[in-house]
C-alpha cells in the first residue's frame, strides 16, 4: 500500500530493447516520447510508446508492467518509433502515431494491432480520440489535423 495515494512511480524503465532500422542499422533514438492515461474505468492504467519500438500498459497500482488476462505481459513491439499515444473513450483501443508518418491501433486486452496505415510522410505528433470516441484526431509534422471516422 502506498503512503501517499497522489503519487505513484513506476520503477521499471520504458526503453531497454534498442530495435534496428528496415537497413538494419540501431534507432537512435530510445527515448519515451507519448503517455496517456486509460478512462476512470480503470484509473491504475497508463500507456507509454518511444524510439524503442514498443507500446506498453502500466499498472499504477503494482507499479509495473500490466498483466494482461492471458497472462502475457502488455508490451508489444510496435516495428516503428512511437511519437505519441491515446486511449479511446471506452479503454478498449489505443493508437499510436509514428516516427515516420504511420499510425497504428490497438486493442488494449490483447495488445493485438487492428489497424496499420500510413497516414502522412511526416512525423505524427499529437493524436487523440474524441469524448465519444467516434473520431481520431491525427496531427503531423506537416501542419495537418485529420479526422477520422473509429466507427
Amino acid at each position: 500500500d502506498r503512503a501517499d495515494d497522489s503519487v505513484s512511480v513506476v520503477a521499471a524503465p520504458h526503453s531497454g530493447e534498442a530495435r534496428r532500422q528496415p537497413d538494419g542499422s540501431l534507432y537512435g533514438n530510445i527515448a519515451l516520447n507519448g503517455v496517456a492515461s486509460f478512462p476512470l474505468s480503470s484509473p491504475d492504467l497508463f500507456c507509454s510508446t518511444g524510439g524503442d519500438c514498443t507500446l506498453r500498459i502500466w499498472n499504477s497500482r503494482h507499479r509495473g508492467p500490466h498483466t494482461l488476462a492471458n497472462g502475457q505481459t502488455a508490451v508489444r513491439s510496435t516495428g516503428m518509433p512511437g511519437m505519441c499515444c491515446t486511449v479511446s473513450p471506452d479503454g478498449r483501443w489505443i493508437a499510436v502515431g509514428h516516427d515516420g508518418g504511420q499510425v497504428t491501433v490497438w486493442e488494449s486486452e490483447t495488445m493485438l494491432c487492428s489497424l496499420e496505415n500510413a497516414f502522412r510522410k511526416r512525423c505524427i505528433s499529437c493524436i487523440s480520440y474524441s469524448p465519444d470516441g467516434r473520431l481520431l484526431a491525427v496531427g503531423s509534422r506537416e501542419g495537418s489535423v485529420d479526422l477520422y471516422g473509429t466507427q
